[in-house]
């Protein structure tokens, strides 16, 4: 199978759909609402030369979340801050539901 080169309407679409199934996994943890509300992680990218960061923020502090190859769109979990795992994809913001099949509130799984 070919990958398709990543565009930034295709990361864009990921964040919203990455931020989406992080929100619903934070509030279904949660037993407090309000709480929950307050301090669901929020997602940003930041992007690198091959790979793109996908930093959470939440308490005033940022950690890794996982990266996204700009040459596949393949969604890999985070080694470090600065490096992914590289032992296998974690799902492809290509495929049918944006690469969020392996994502939970703490990170890509």
């Amino acid at each position: 199978m070919t990958k398709t080169p990543v565009t930034l309407f295709n990361l864009q679409h990921f964040l919203v759909a990455a931020q989406t199934k992080v929100t619903d996994d934070y509030m279904a943890w949660s037993n407090d609402e309000e709480f929950a509300r307050k301090n669901i992680p929020h997602l940003t990218l930041e992007p690198g030369s091959r790979y793109v960061r996908i930093v959470s923020k939440s308490h005033g502090q940022r950690s890794c979340f996982g990266f996204v190859d700009l040459t596949t769109g393949d969604v890999l979990k985070s080694n470090s801050w600065k490096a992914p795992a590289k032992n296998f994809a974690r799902g492809n913001i290509n495929d049918e539901n944006s690469g969020c099949g392996r994502i939970r509130w703490t990170g890509v799984f």
